[in-house]
């Protein structure tokens, strides 16, 4: 098993590891080539509400470790800002669906639902 490695002893960056894509399922190694997948894009998220939202709240969900997801980054720049019913990723398509619900449920519950 890898060890994480960092950029520096602040342990702020990490330049190895491993990581599981839930695009795909490959094994990623190397942090150059991996990007942090919005589940529910910002811009999505921006078009239904969230530009009225308090800044705090905004950071916080876009922050929020329920709605990352570390993926390639190539597959990630194809998905951009679009959501299930858009974009699926080229394997795994079951899981990956599977995922998404739950984080988009997760994530509805938490920044959409009237108090």
């Amino acid at each position: 098993m890898q060890s994480v490695q960092f950029a520096s002893d602040d342990q702020c960056r990490v330049t190895r590891g491993r990581w599981i894509s839930p695009f795909t399922g490959d094994v990623i190694q190397n942090s150059s080539e991996i990007d942090i997948d919005h589940v529910v894009p910002l811009k999505w998220a921006w078009d239904h509400g969230a530009a009225d939202w308090t800044r705090e709240k905004r950071v916080r969900f876009a922050n929020d470790s329920v709605n990352l997801f570390s993926v390639e980054a190539s597959l990630n720049r194809s998905k951009g800002a679009r959501g299930l019913s858009e974009w699926m990723p080229p394997a795994g398509k079951c899981g990956y669906a599977s995922r998404f619900m739950r984080s988009w449920t997760l994530c509805s519950f938490r920044y959409w639902r009237k108090a």
